[in-house]
């Protein structure tokens, strides 16, 4: 029984951590968005092409915000691909 009561406490403790890491870095990723979006703004370029990465970050805004419902296997994937996306937006953005 003491066994049982020490894994079930292990476990919580487990889940407790891996939904504060996805937090986050959930609450970084936009973090970071938003620091894209400021960059943007300064940059002078044609309103087509700032018009696309608003769209694009749009878009992976709303990817994070889905991710807030769907199992931790799912939402640690989702964000992994928007945090791609996120440093090949960084790189145009600044190149």
């Amino acid at each position: 029984m003491r066994k049982g009561v020490l894994a079930f406490l292990l476990g919580v403790i487990s889940a407790l951590i891996i939904s504060y890491l996805l937090y986050r870095n959930r609450k970084e990723l936009k973090e970071r968005l938003k620091e894209l979006e400021e960059s943007i703004k300064d940059l002078e370029v044609k309103e087509k092409i700032k018009g696309t990465v608003n769209d694009v970050i749009n878009t992976l805004k709303t990817k994070i915000n889905e991710t807030k419902n769907l199992p931790k296997e799912e939402t640690e994937e989702i964000l992994d691909i928007v945090e791609e996306k996120i440093k090949k937006l960084e790189e145009v953005v600044k190149g």
